[in-house]
């Protein structure tokens, strides 16, 4: 056996020293002093050197052992299998607020949340008993010596020491982590609430133009529940007199020759009927910038198209209205301090003429465009309605000469906590329709104002101006009937002029039917408004004066008609015409409306013969 292996043995194995030191005190006790005495002498030295050399070592692995795991940067927590902390990192002191404390001091259920305690517990004494088989990430809510609390992922690593069972424990502060997994699930939760409760049919296509997902109004639209609809194709539901140019503008946009398109097409609903939609559909592109599917927007104008249909029945005056209504939607979301545009779409942009990016950067330019005679209106309006539901119409003044006409819905969206969320508001654009109901307004007023003219020339004479035979005589009955009711007095002067036919022959039928007008106008001049004015033929005109007693029309006639009227035509021809007059007021003795007029008419007669010597 070698000196090394003799030096081994001595060095390495404890347990063979006391079988070499009898068998060296043998040795000495047999052989001579001098050799026993170096040999004993080499071998105490040997031993005394190693085992110093031994100590030191395993002082300086120690000592390595120690600085190397104080150097890591991660906070690491060595336990027991009690739970009790035998050592700890800088970062680890630093993470649960050690201070002047000493972790070591204390037991790892000390520094875990009091909800997650039991089951740590739990999971370390499964740990310690499968001799660190069961391992995994274990997400625990720790505490600090602070108070602090916070989430944190816990990874443990079993560590076998001097017979004695550790586990070598890393802490990961996961808060940001957690914090970043809400926020993306809150913005999934915002375009889900946006997409579901728009106010118009929201839907995604395959490229094959199958249903992939639809909101409640296409749903309750089409009236198809939705494990009906998903899966169906959008072909199937379209008028096979559509279905040709849809495909076309499906394969233009898969071709890429256009990302977006408007038109309007019927619809086959559940219960068999169709309906009109006004259809937008937008191709979205993968990142490597392959199509992936379409998004469709609906818009139901059956009843604009219905409109339309009765607007060209009922005026022929207008024109075909053949384009469709604006399918374009605005969709925005708001914070609840309202300061802040989370999400806007395109609709805003064609309907407000401004960017997305300028509304983004300051939500108060979206009022800026309200129109001043509604700005007041729609604010107290929201007000009003707080963070809860509300509808409204206003104008949009996009710049001086164009001014949209808008309808607005808008809901707050809350958490499970009750906290308001975000705002959704949805905006479409009427002005087409709101347009097209003034026109039809402007041409029923025109309808009206030109029956009303058609009504009024049937009831004028057309040379005087006065009322005509059929006008007057319907006058004189209703103060007939107003007599017999309420006993007002009224009184009817028939009056005709002397000699017209020489008239007629001396001045020629021309100025003879300028004599009738200007002696019609200077008639009406001296009557009150109440007074009706009628030609009854020819020369002859009836007066019917209105609350006037037999006494007071003989007056008005001996003042004015008696003396016959001067009359000048032409600014040169001066003519006295004569007049014969009779009056009757109406009585109870008066049976019927023709006795009334055929008693004024035989006054008139008698008063001409009195002019004439009794000859007419």
């Amino acid at each position: 056996m070698g000196w090394g292996k003799v030096d081994h043995l001595l060095l390495r194995k404890p347990a063979m020293w006391g079988t070499w030191f009898l068998l060296l005190l043998g040795v000495w006790l047999s052989w001579s002093p001098f050799l026993l005495s170096a040999i004993s002498l080499w071998m105490a030295v040997t031993f005394f050197f190693q085992n110093t050399l031994v100590r030191s070592q395993k002082k300086i692995s120690d000592l390595n052992s120690e600085v190397l795991f104080a150097s890591l940067p991660d906070p690491v927590l060595l336990i027991s299998d009690s739970g009790d902390i035998v050592a700890s990192t800088p970062a680890a002191n630093c993470l649960f607020d050690a201070g002047d404390k000493r972790l070591e001091d204390h037991n790892i259920a000390s520094l875990i949340a009091e909800p997650f305690v039991e089951n740590h517990r739990l999971y370390l004494q499964q740990f310690f008993t499968s001799k660190g088989h069961v391992r995994k990430q274990q997400p625990v809510r720790a505490r600090t010596f602070s108070g602090k609390h916070f989430d944190a992922d816990v990874y443990l690593n079993y560590v076998h020491i001097d017979d004695s069972h550790y586990a070598l424990i890393v802490i990961h502060d996961s808060t940001e982590s957690h914090r970043q997994r809400h926020l993306l699930k809150l913005s999934r939760k915002q375009f889900i609430d946006t997409f579901s409760e728009a106010a118009v049919g929201l839907a995604h296509l395959s490229l094959d133009g199958r249903f992939l997902l639809a909101n409640y109004w296409l749903l309750r639209f089409l009236g198809y529940e939705r494990k009906q609809l998903l899966g169906m194709d959008f072909f199937e539901i379209t008028h096979p007199e559509d279905v040709n140019e849809s495909r076309r503008k499906f394969q233009q946009m898969l071709s890429g020759s256009s990302y977006r398109y408007t038109h309007e097409k019927r619809v086959l609903l559940k219960d068999g009927s169709y309906a009109w939609i006004s259809l937008t559909v937008a191709v979205i592109y993968q990142d490597e910038g392959r199509p992936d599917y379409f998004v469709v927007v609906i818009e139901d104008i059956s009843k604009q198209k219905e409109s339309e249909y009765l607007l060209r029945q009922s005026e022929q005056k207008f024109r075909t209205i053949v384009d469709s209504l604006s399918d374009t939607v605005a969709i925005w979301m708001l914070s609840p301090d309202k300061h802040q545009i989370l999400y806007v779409n395109y609709g805003y942009e064609k309907i407000w003429g401004q960017t997305r990016d300028e509304l983004y950067e300051c939500a108060d330019v979206f009022d800026e465009k309200i129109h001043p005679g509604d700005y007041d209106r729609v604010k107290r309006h929201k007000q009003l309605k707080g963070n809860g539901r509300w509808e409204i119409d206003y104008r949009v003044l996009r710049n001086k000469d164009d001014c949209r006409y808008v309808h607005e819905s808008g809901f707050s969206v809350y958490g499970e906590d009750g906290k308001l969320l975000y705002i959704v508001s949805t905006v479409i654009d009427k002005t087409d329709e709101v347009l097209r109901q003034a026109q039809l307004d402007d041409s029923l007023q025109k309808l009206k104002e030109a029956y009303k003219e058609l009504s009024a020339s049937s009831k004028v004479d057309g040379l005087t101006g006065v009322l005509n035979r059929n006008a007057i005589y319907l006058e004189i009955s209703k103060e007939f009937n107003r007599y017999r009711r309420y006993k007002t007095p009224v009184c009817l002067i028939f009056i005709d002029v002397d000699d017209f036919k020489n008239i007629n022959d001396e001045h020629g039928h021309l100025t003879g039917d300028q004599m009738l007008v200007a002696l019609s106008r200077q008639i009406k001049a001296n009557i009150r408004a109440t007074d009706v004015l009628g030609r009854y033929g020819g020369d002859e005109f009836i007066l019917l004066l209105r609350d006037t007693t037999l006494e007071q029309a003989t007056d008005f006639s001996q003042r004015f008609l008696a003396n016959g009227i001067k009359l000048c035509i032409q600014d040169e021809l001066e003519y006295e015409l004569s007049l014969s007059i009779g009056i009757h007021s109406l009585t109870d003795s008066v049976a019927s409306l023709d006795e009334w007029l055929n008693i004024a008419d035989q006054r008139m007669y008698q008063d001409k013969r009195s002019r004439k010597g009794g000859v007419v």
